[in-house]
């Protein structure tokens, strides 16, 4: 052993190194990052003896270190970046846009995150160099929208739930975090169950709000429509107390959207729920009932309204998905429509389905307030809970349906369970709401199956057939537009049948007009009356927003208008009498329709 290191001692005695085959270390200008800023160091030659020397470091930017490279969704480029705040001295993590760097813009969101730049040109000329050309080029996920991405969760307060913990901090959030304060953990999962989800139990409001904020994050997976559930009633009845236990299950009551906004605002407020649940508060504080109709179906669209660029062309439009419930003391068809009938449409009634808050058993709207004197002090209790019980059943929901690969199919089987309940006749837009509820009581099901609710199998079938037919008996069985123009016919009648509008027949000689408002002419048909409405009354006050052929076909299918032997006068008439002048005239059997008669 001896022998063999000391034969390898005289052959490197005999190496010759080529000095040629040496690396030169050569000094050049170069920015580093040391713990209390980014330095840029310089050099110069001595004048003297010619040897380059470096300069003393110049603080361009506080601590900054680029640590990775990401993609948001609509493919921008973005530079992953450490810095220290300032206030707690941490290490944290962001993410700035490429095309940011080097502008107004950039600096401003450097600046905004408390990352002091110098402010003259070549400092933040050596600070935009240093961001986009130094540093690793690990890639990271960088995500605008809460919700799912791929198996990941996001929150609207940024925080992340995946299943793969190593990669959690490969994922970066830069949505709208204005309401993250909202969203975070207080209480344990069974302070929740006891002083909230409990007294759920037997009362069909409570279990509708709790059930619509755990079918939320179902929608997108199953493919389902966005929609919700307005609750309306008599002030300080418990609509308000209601929507707080189903807003308990993913943050504080504070997270509520006021209806008092602008319509962009609200949607805007949407985006930023994606995949969540989303309670809007009080619809009468808004007057503008524009405002409220366009939410309405933007919420249901979901999408956010188009934008222009201030470079040109338009903003990326950005999809949500979410489920709403909203309050208010009148329902949202009355609203609109006492506000601008023009503005309502059966699209609005699908997606924000009206139902009554009064349960009838005399608790307002509470069928049962349990073991309390009174439904005051039942409420009194739910609304201090929801302000001190919140966020842990939805991140336990959310992790149980990470762990659960067969959870689409089990909601699937419990839909299917529900609908069976329901009348089998049921037109598209009742089936539409009628999925809506059963989604809202598959999700209850899950979510007691995992052990997250407290509630025993079945507990919220009950109550949700409730709600679904206290929305049924105010909507009837047919479509919304069918009953609108019934509606609409009915209440011209009512208003005007014996004003002076018509003009009775049997009293006229010659050819006269009811007034400055003619709407027409009456005459008598055994007990009651036949009634000619000239075309421009039936077109604008009857038929109103819909189509004179879509009102003709509605009201000739009800037996209400009679219609002319060619059918080609849109269920006209003329009437060869010198007095009504040969005009077209719709002629209507009576002022109430035959099944009202009947």
């Amino acid at each position: 052993m001896q022998t063999d290191i000391q034969n390898i001692i005289n052959q490197s005695q005999n190496i010759m190194i080529d000095p040629d085959t040496i690396p030169t270390f050569e000094l050049k200008p170069r920015t580093e990052t040391r713990h209390n800023g980014v330095y840029f160091i310089d050099i110069q030659t001595d004048k003297q003896t010619g040897e380059i020397q470096e300069k003393t470091p110049i603080k361009i930017s506080d601590h900054l270190r680029v640590i990775g490279i990401g993609q948001d969704e609509s493919k921008a480029a973005y530079i992953v970046i450490e810095y220290r705040n300032k206030f707690t001295h941490h290490i944290q993590t962001t993410a700035i846009k490429q095309a940011d760097i080097g502008t107004n813009k950039g600096w401003y969101d450097l600046q905004n995150m408390g990352v002091g730049v110098m402010s003259d040109r070549k400092s933040r000329e050596r600070v935009a160099n240093y961001l986009q050309f130094s540093g690793k080029q690990t890639q990271y996920q960088i995500r605008h929208t809460t919700g799912w991405k791929g198996e990941n969760y996001f929150f609207p307060s940024g925080e992340i739930i995946t299943p793969n913990d190593h990669e959690r901090h490969k994922i970066i959030y830069m949505g709208d975090t204005s309401k993250a304060n909202e969203y975070h953990i207080s209480g344990s999962l069974n302070d929740w169950q006891t002083h909230i989800a409990h007294y759920a139990i037997g009362n069909s409001r409570l279990m509708l709000a709790l059930g619509t904020a755990f079918a939320a994050p179902l929608l997108r997976g199953l493919n389902m429509e966005n929609g919700g559930f307005h609750l309306f009633g008599d002030s300080r009845d418990g609509k308000s107390t209601a929507a707080y236990v189903g807003a308990s299950v993913w943050g504080s009551r504070e997270s509520k959207v006021s209806w008092n906004s602008t319509a962009l605002a609200i949607i805007n407020s949407a985006c930023a729920r994606n995949d969540c649940f989303m309670m809007l508060d009080e619809i009468g504080e808004q007057r503008d009932t524009r405002i409220v109709a366009q939410a309405a179906y933007s919420l249901g669209n979901g999408q956010n309204k188009g934008q222009a660029h201030k470079d040109g062309g338009n903003r990326p439009t950005i999809n949500f998905k979410t489920l709403f419930f909203s309050t208010g003391e009148k329902p949202l068809d009355t609203y609109i429509k006492n506000g601008n009938p023009e503005l309502w449409n059966a699209g609005q009634a699908v997606r924000l389905a009206s139902i009554p808050s009064d349960t009838g058993k005399g608790y307002q709207a509470y069928d049962t307030i349990h073991h309390f004197a009174t439904a005051a002090e039942f409420g009194d209790h739910l609304n201090d809970s929801t302000a001190q019980f919140y966020g842990t059943a939805g991140q336990a929901w959310i992790i149980a349906l990470q762990s659960d690969p067969k959870h689409k199919q089990r909601i699937q089987a419990h839909m299917n369970a529900f609908l069976a309940k329901l009348p089998h006749d049921l037109n598209g837009q009742i089936r539409t709401v009628g999925k809506r509820f059963a989604l809202v009581y598959a999700a209850l099901e899950l979510a007691s199956e995992y052990g997250i609710t407290g509630f025993q199998a079945g507990a919220s079938l009950a109550p949700l057939l409730q709600c679904f037919h206290a929305w049924l008996d105010r909507n009837g069985m047919e479509k919304s537009e069918t009953q609108q123009i019934i509606e609409n016919a009915q209440d011209f009648f009512d208003l005007h049948a014996f004003s002076h509008r018509f003009a009775d027949l049997d009293l006229l000689g010659d050819f006269e007009r009811a007034g400055e408002h003619h709407a027409g002419f009456k005459e008598r048909h055994g007990d009651d009356w036949i009634y000619w409405v000239v075309y421009a009354a039936f077109k604008h006050e009857i038929a109103q927003r819909f189509e004179p052929r879509k009102a003709v076909d509605v009201l000739a299918a009800a037996k209400w208008l009679i219609m002319g032997s060619d059918k080609k006068h849109y269920g006209a008439h003329q009437k060869n009498r010198k007095h009504m002048g040969g005009r077209r005239y719709m002629q209507f059997n009576g002022s109430t329709p035959p099944d009202r008669n009947e």
